[in-house]
């Protein structure tokens, strides 16, 4: 037994340092796990990293394109802002030169109307002047028609009033050329006092005060046709007429302007039975009126001669008057500051219109 123990101990040598080495392999092993996993979690952290590192490219790339775009948006602003800039000053510089050129008329005007005032001040002046001159040389026709209508009117009367005595104190009747000679003498004066009472009549419209009250038309009609009454039933005329309004007026002016107007249309009746009709309308700060007829109408290119004095469209043996009623009734309108007109008219008849303020009661 004691002859076998060194074998042993060399196996048991042997086991320790294969036990050893066996040890050191596992560790080794172990150490060779260890680095497989941290290479392994190396190799994953690069590949993060990898993948990481390609975003912030991509990433890099993005900005990189954005900043272009950028760049170039910048570039087109800056052209843009370029152009607007050489805009704006073109602009500028067309808005001074309109602002000179609006100075330069500004200044023109102003010396223009300078000029324009003077010579308006002069004008004024003038037309003051004569004013003045036409005023008085009015009055002073006036005053000349007055007394000539009132002198005249007692030789015209005396006229009349002797030829009437001597064909009433002739023993013989007067007959043939002598009767006719005698007749044209006193329808001579006749027509001649009725001329010098109806100038008489015109001068005074324009001297006389213009008083005004308020008036009912209705009723100034009413005493317009009652004046007319005896040649309204000679005539069988009928005279319409219906809500006229009240204003403030002259009354005798607007009784004489109703009955002038109705004496005319009576007197150019037509074959037909007369009918008038008289109406009134407000228009805006003033009352129109109509007086409208079925009488034998009149020439619209005559107009303007109807409200002239002394104008007769007609002859003195055709229709009777001195040719004076519309010219009076013109001035009576317009002394109330409105006017009178001939309506253009179709068909039979004539329409006369005239206005006055609405100076209501």
């Amino acid at each position: 037994m004691i002859k076998h123990r060194p074998k042993t101990n060399r196996w048991r040598s042997s086991v320790g340092i294969l036990k050893s080495q066996l040890e050191t392999v596992e560790e080794t092993q172990r150490a060779t796990f260890n680095i497989l996993e941290d290479f392994n979690a190396e190799k994953n952290g690069l590949e993060q990293f990898e993948r990481a590192s390609f975003n912030i490219l991509e990433d890099f790339n993005l900005e990189k394109i954005r900043l272009e775009e950028a760049q170039k948006a910048t570039l087109n602003i800056l052209e843009d802002f370029n152009s607007e800039k050489e805009k704006v000053i073109s602009a500028y510089k067309t808005l001074e030169e309109e602002v000179i050129q609006r100075k330069q008329a500004e200044e023109s005007l102003r010396r223009a109307r300078d000029e324009l005032e003077i010579r308006v001040d002069e004008r004024t002046r003038e037309v003051r002047t004569v004013n003045k001159e036409l005023d008085r040389s009015n009055k002073e026709l006036e005053q000349f028609a007055s007394i000539a209508s009132h002198d005249l009117q007692e030789p015209i009367r005396k006229i009349v009033g002797f030829s009437q005595l001597f064909v009433d104190s002739l023993e013989i009747k007067l007959e043939g050329k002598q009767k006719e000679y005698l007749d044209y003498v006193i329808d001579g004066a006749k027509r001649m006092q009725a001329l010098i009472q109806d100038l008489l009549a015109y001068s005074r419209i324009g001297r006389k005060e213009l008083t005004v009250e308020v008036l009912d038309f209705n009723e100034a009609v009413k005493e317009a046709v009652s004046n007319l009454e005896l040649v309204i039933k000679e005539t069988k005329a009928e005279i319409i007429y219906h809500q006229l309004p009240c204003l403030s007026v002259h009354k005798s002016f607007i009784v004489q302007i109703f009955q002038n107007l109705i004496a005319n249309s009576l007197k150019y009746r037509s074959k037909e039975r007369p009918r008038i009709e008289i109406s009134a309308h407000p228009k805006n700060d003033y009352w129109e009126f109509s007086v409208a007829d079925n009488g034998i109408g009149i020439d619209f290119q005559f107009a303007n001669k109807l409200f002239i004095i002394f104008q007769r469209l007609h002859t003195k043996d055709k229709y009777e008057g001195t040719g004076i009623g519309l010219a009076i009734s013109k001035r009576m309108v317009e002394r109330h500051g409105g006017q009178i007109w001939l309506e253009p008219h179709d068909g039979a008849g004539s329409v006369f219109k005239f206005t006055l303020p609405n100076h209501a009661a």
